[in-house]
């Protein structure tokens, strides 16, 4: 439905712009590991590619709940940036020290279904359309 890229969040009371390895150390870390960007490289692939070790780190598996405990200054963490949005003034990117941007991988968001329900092909189509318009709005 949408192209969209990660980056490292942190509440903005942190009063960070930027995360050194020193800071990193001192934090917790939020993300879904086994997210892949478009490339097929996992969100865990791309921490262990940064250097960075964090004092702790939890694995999710629902970007509104790490977009949930960062606002609220529990941890760092790893969100596509649409979904930060909506947290816009409560949590802020964070660029990496030895990045030239805090924005990494490209994150698909799709539609899935399972092939196997017994509805209407006009029903699936209005779904369908109706997923699609309901996108087109949110990211225009």
């Amino acid at each position: 439905l949408y192209t969209d890229q990660y980056a490292l969040y942190g509440s903005t009371k942190l009063k960070l712009s930027s995360l050194t390895q020193e800071e990193a150390k001192k934090l917790t870390l939020i993300y879904i590991p086994s997210a892949i960007d478009r490339d097929g490289v996992s969100l865990r692939q791309h921490i262990n590619s940064w250097g960075y070790n964090f004092h702790e780190e939890f694995n999710v598996d629902s970007f509104e709940v790490v977009a949930e405990f960062v606002s609220k200054n529990y941890a760092v963490g790893i969100l596509p940036n649409m979904v930060a949005r909506n947290y816009k003034k409560k949590i802020t990117p964070l660029k990496l020290t030895n990045r030239r941007t805090p924005y990494f991988g490209d994150h698909r968001f799709f539609l899935s279904y399972r092939n196997d329900l017994d509805l209407p092909q006009r029903l699936m189509d209005l779904f369908l359309d109706s997923a699609v318009n309901a996108v087109q709005k949110l990211v225009n």
